[in-house]
């Protein structure tokens, strides 16, 4: 019976999203950290995910457990230099955790602190190719932020301290050149804030991001934009408990 139709006798006790150490020899070869995606015990066969490193992101790869040339325990055969799973940081761990993808700007601490909230879409510096690469953001207590980049396994989700890092986020589309249009728009907008101004009004910028309407609410009934996400929760629960009418 072939290596690829038995039922495995290593990695026993492995199970969906589970992290191995894969050498997809096939298509990249050198290992990396893979994800389970689906396992077959019956024939020992897993689908794993996993990073090539490069533009591509998210690649996928079928192996047998058995294989010692493919499959491994986690981190024995990766670098340390490779990203690998890990929980979002505390601020009472210090600030040696060193991001994946985020650029070591400075090495001094920056006063200026992001305001990006659970569920906002940011860019992060891949200093490894070079662009910015787009990500959510997961968790934030205004020292550190977890983030998921987009196409990527979460088995790459990165904490990033935003002191040491800062120069290596910014919001989502803000490095965009504006065209004609768009300098137009602001043209006519900053005429229009301004004769608002002068009549004592004040108009409100609300981040365009998916949640507008709840930050709009949130301004209104909290003072705080940023409380979009109580608001929503609010919503919802209001909305189950009438779920009869």
């Amino acid at each position: 019976m072939s290596i690829s139709k038995r039922p495995a006798h290593r990695f026993t006790s492995l199970k969906k999203d589970d992290f191995v150490d894969l050498n997809p020899q096939r298509r990249h070869p050198g290992w990396v950290v893979g994800q389970i995606k689906e396992l077959d015990k019956s024939s020992g066969q897993v689908y794993l995910t996993y990073d090539d490193g490069g533009t591509e992101g998210c690649q996928y790869y079928w192996a047998h457990l058995d294989d010692p040339q493919c499959i491994a325990d986690l981190m024995s055969k990766s670098t340390q230099s490779q990203c690998k799973p890990r929980k979002c940081s505390k601020a009472t761990q210090g600030a040696e955790d060193e991001p994946s993808f985020a650029d070591e700007i400075t090495e001094t601490k920056k006063e200026e602190m992001h305001t990006f909230s659970v569920g906002d879409w940011i860019e992060v510096w891949d200093k490894v190719n070079k662009y910015w690469r787009p990500a959510v953001v997961l968790e934030n207590d205004t020292i550190h932020i977890r983030v998921h980049y987009d196409g990527r396994s979460s088995v790459f989700d990165d904490t990033l301290l935003l002191s040491k890092h800062g120069d290596s986020i910014r919001p989502l589309g803000s490095g965009l050149e504006p065209d004609a249009r768009e300098l137009e728009i602001k043209k006519e907008m900053d005429a229009f804030t301004k004769a608002l101004n002068e009549k004592d009004f004040e108009l409100i910028l609300i981040k365009g991001d998916g949640n507008c309407l709840y930050r709009c609410f949130a301004h209104e009934i909290y003072g705080d934009q940023n409380l979009h996400m109580k608001v929503r929760q609010e919503c919802i629960s209001y909305m189950l408990k009438c779920d009869l009418y």
